[in-house]
């Protein structure tokens, strides 16, 4: 009989689990299928141009530049006239003023934390065998009733994510980051509209907050998704 009671027991800690799983996979389907995604279509890169303004540090300033991106590790940002970050797997470089510095360390790392949550952003991904899904709740963003889950991966920051229950599209996406003196914050990236990139609805306009705090705003066009990046592309500036 003791066995029976520890067996039932033991079943009633693992059944939710797993139906948590479940109920999180299938979210992630239905937000691909409302993007105009395929479940087993390729994310391997993307390129898109952003203008808006950064309120980092106390500043408000205006910017553009172009983002390319080869998933899992790789990004070059040009922030036109300012800076280019470049970062290719391992390394990575900032250049300004006519110079070109390695990145730090936790600099790269940041870097490393933010094409992966790009990539986990896409969507499709997450359904990956890398990816563990758990379903957190429901709630609200900006008087939206949403549903959220939360993705693990090995060696990265966990993701929470946050789908319109009713177009089932991604509205926020949080995360932890250090900002630039080093402390933890809580990120959240907020998807005001969708763009178009061929079929496929894209980001169009994003509000990042840091611990509340408006950190950065940005429209997003010429978003496209490419098979292959020019080898040079990723190179030290």
């Amino acid at each position: 009989m003791r066995r029976c009671i520890c067996l039932v027991a033991l079943l009633g800690l693992v059944v939710p689990a797993v139906a948590e799983d479940s109920d999180a996979r299938d979210i992630v389907k239905k937000a691909i299928k409302a993007m105009g995604q395929t479940e087993d279509r390729s994310v391997k890169a993307v390129t898109y141009k952003a203008n808006g303004t950064f309120y980092g540090m106390g500043m408000e300033l205006p910017f553009s530049g172009t983002w390319t991106i080869e998933y899992p590790n790789k990004t070059r940002i040009e922030i036109t006239d300012f800076v280019t970050i470049v970062v290719d797997g391992k390394q990575g470089w900032l250049s300004a003023m006519g110079g070109t510095l390695d990145l730090p360390e936790d600099q790269l790392t940041e870097q490393l934390e933010s094409i992966h949550a790009d990539w986990a952003s896409e969507i499709v991904p997450l359904l990956g065998k890398d990816f563990k899904l758990s379903r957190v709740g429901e709630g609200k963003v900006d008087d939206v009733p949403v549903v959220t889950i939360k993705a693990s991966y090995p060696g990265r920051r966990d993701l929470t994510l946050h789908f319109d229950k009713e177009t089932r599209l991604l509205r926020k996406l949080e995360q932890k980051v250090k900002d630039d003196s080093g402390i933890e914050v809580n990120q959240e990236t907020l998807i005001q509209a969708y763009g178009q990139a061929g079929p496929v609805k894209v980001p169009g306009k994003l509000l990042i907050k840091r611990d509340g705090q408006k950190y950065l705003e940005a429209e997003i066009t010429d978003y496209k998704y490419l098979d292959k990046v020019p080898e040079d592309t990723f190179r030290r500036p």
